[in-house]
């Protein structure tokens, strides 16, 4: 963008990272100013199930890991691994990885990557990349997401009560109280 960027109460920039190789865009501005009510979401818009540095051990017919990136992923009961951590703050902006799937249910996918390059950003509304929610289908469940990254790099920034940054890894999809959730991102 040449100039400035506003983005109006209701109106949000879905950001997508590539599902298998973590690549994510880059939106270069003059200001950026976030209202509240809108802004950026890249929930669940990381690696694929299974997919990332991070990823989650996928397990057959029982539960499987859960995705890391900023944190490690939750191990499953049935011993399945959480994918490791692999962030490196202040480095680089990476894709959360995805959880691990089983021959039934879905692995939660990661959280993408909010990168933003401005003089200045004010934000009053959201900015987020969540991990997604692991699934399950009949006892086999799957593992979440990892939460992605936020990356802001600018000269003044101003944020308002309200506003909002998430990088919460998914939440495991279990019945049974597992802990197979998605690490945490980073930003």
């Amino acid at each position: 963008v040449s100039g400035d960027l506003t983005i109006a109460d209701n109106a949000w920039i879905h950001s997508y990272s590539h599902p298998t190789n973590g690549g994510a865009p880059l939106l270069r501005c003059q200001t950026l100013q976030v209202a509240a009510g809108g802004g950026f979401n890249a929930d669940g818009r990381g690696y694929d199930q299974n997919r990332g540095p991070g990823a989650g051990t996928s397990a057959g017919t029982t539960t499987a890991g859960g995705g890391g990136h900023g944190g490690k992923g939750g191990d499953s009961s049935a011993g399945r691994k959480g994918g490791n951590a692999y962030a490196r703050p202040l480095i680089a902006p990476y894709t959360g990885s995805g959880g691990g799937s089983t021959t039934s249910a879905r692995g939660g996918t990661g959280g993408g990557v909010i990168r933003v390059e401005a003089n200045e950003i004010v934000l009053a509304g959201t900015l987020t990349a969540k991990g997604g929610d692991g699934g399950i289908y009949t006892g086999r469940e799957a593992g979440a997401g990892a939460g992605g990254s936020i990356f802001l790099i600018t000269q003044r920034f101003s944020g308002s009560a309200g506003s909002v940054l998430n990088v919460n890894g998914g939440v495991a999809g279990t019945s049974s109280g597992g802990t197979m959730g998605g690490g945490g991102g980073s930003g």
